[in-house]
């Protein structure tokens, strides 16, 4: 089946039907230690793009022979299921980074030990902290910055006596 999807899919592709160019990439049996590998282009399809090649199929199909309808529903759920997932790790990882972002504020008034962005070693009491990009970064009060992923101890400040 996978064999016969991939072969509709470039002749879908040629006549025009599909606006993204697909090719297929075939293992090498031996792999020459000078040889580089392709990238799959099957995998930029989206879920879009898989549906119009079902039902480009559905309707250039011969109806005194048709394609295996549970065949096409198991493609139809594998879809959604992969979809589903998708979805669900961009939940969690924003959720993960939601929590990573409220134990930094936890941090803020505490003294951390660990490395700079430059990989030197530091300590000192934070001041805050703030999401760039995809990492969490917390200043210092002498103005040194350190990634979360970077803290090696926390310890609570002692207050200066007087």
């Amino acid at each position: 089946m996978d064999e016969r999807f991939c072969r509709r899919a470039e002749s879908l592709t040629g006549s025009g039907i599909l606006s993204k160019e697909i090719t297929m990439e075939i293992p090498p049996t031996s792999q020459s230690p000078g040889a580089s590998r392709t990238r799959n282009r099957f995998e930029d399809l989206t879920s879009e793009d898989f549906m119009k090649i079902m039902f480009t199929e559905l309707s250039n199909q011969d109806p005194l022979q048709p394609q295996d309808t549970q065949a096409l529903l198991n493609q139809i759920n594998t879809v959604r299921s992969i979809e589903s997932n998708v979805q669900l790790m961009d939940q969690l990882t924003q959720l993960v980074s939601q929590n990573q972002f409220a134990m930094a504020g936890t941090l803020v008034g505490k003294t951390i030990t660990g490395l700079d962005e430059s990989f030197l070693p530091v300590q000192g009491r934070v001041k805050s902290a703030a999401v760039e990009g995809n990492q969490i970064v917390l200043t210092l009060a002498s103005g040194e910055r350190v990634p979360m992923d970077n803290i090696e101890s926390i310890s609570e400040t002692e207050e200066p006596l007087g």
